[in-house]
């Protein structure tokens, strides 16, 4: 919907706009003259540690398994699931996945969820998906090398980068 939105706004020759739906934002353009700042999230979607900056023709997308849930008998079931086995995934906690589209940084962002760290490269490579940033259950925050030029930390945050 926010790539339909973002053509249309196109097609009226708006050449600014911001569209914040959640977790998902989409953009076109600049925020006067210096680009558009979108809040990056930790992984409880509580605490701003820091922002994302999107120019020209854009998208932030973040998928995680925190946000959604259900429990039963002391067991929690997390929307996003390992589609062999059908358990929740349990390593990564949230992903956030910059792209042209937002549809394909909506994807994207839960394929490497599902992925992990062990599989994200092959996932990424086939979605030519390379802004990435993943959050471990533990705290650890990876990120790709094209997505650290775009973060400017709200305090100092380690992190480490993700390898081939």
């Amino acid at each position: 919907a926010m790539d339909k939105v973002i053509e249309h706004l196109k097609e009226l020759d708006i050449e600014n706009a911001m569209i914040d739906i959640g977790p998902s934002v989409r953009v076109i353009g600049k925020k006067g003259k210096h680009p558009w700042w979108v809040g990056l999230y930790d992984a409880s979607g509580k605490h701003i540690i820091g922002t994302i900056e999107l120019s020209d023709d854009n998208a932030v997308v973040t998928a995680s398994s925190l946000t959604k849930s259900a429990s039963d008998k002391g067991t929690i079931y997390r929307h996003v699931v390992y589609p062999d086995t059908g358990l929740p995934v349990k390593d990564i906690s949230s992903v956030t996945v910059v792209h042209e589209s937002a549809a394909v940084a909506n994807v994207a962002a839960t394929a490497l969820m599902i992925a992990g760290l062990d599989n994200w490269k092959s996932v990424a490579s086939n979605m030519n998906v390379t802004a990435i940033l993943l959050f471990t259950n533990d705290g650890t925050i990876y990120l790709s090398p094209a997505m650290s030029h775009m973060i400017n930390w709200r305090t100092e945050i380690s992190h480490k980068f993700l390898r081939p």
